[in-house]
């Protein structure tokens, strides 16, 4: 979602962006806070702005009642969980010394979190 009125925001990686990754799972949003889903937070002004309906109707949304879906290119950190019942994001950041995640699939319809498998990885300087 582009940020509003032009304003752009430098992240921890030192990227200028405009635009920012959405919770594209959010059913009912009302503020650019209730959308943002990336390592870097919005500017608490930003955050708190109401998103109009224009914007609201262009959002995608993937529903609870759809098959479960993994995805990447979040930069999560933390322990891996759910996002929601159908749905799992799996990057935790390797390339920045994170997680590498995956997730052990069965037969299941919703995601369980005991299923999710990782190994830290390490810095070069640190391994042994």
């Amino acid at each position: 979602m582009r940020l509003p009125g032009g304003l752009t925001l430098t992240g921890g990686d030192g990227l200028t962006r405009a635009f920012f990754r959405t919770k594209f799972w959010e059913e009912d949003p009302q503020t650019y806070g209730d959308v943002v889903f990336q390592p870097d937070a919005l500017p608490e002004e930003v955050a708190s702005q109401r998103l109009t309906r224009t914007q609201k109707q262009a959002l995608l949304c993937y529903g609870a009642d759809q098959p479960l879906l993994f995805v990447g290119h979040y930069w999560r950190d933390g322990h891996p969980a759910p996002l929601r019942p159908n749905l799992a994001c799996l990057d935790y950041s390797a390339v920045l010394y994170g997680k590498l995640v995956a997730y052990r699939l069965d037969d299941e319809t919703a995601i369980d979190p005991r299923k999710f498998v990782w190994v830290d990885v390490q810095r070069p300087e640190l391994a042994p």
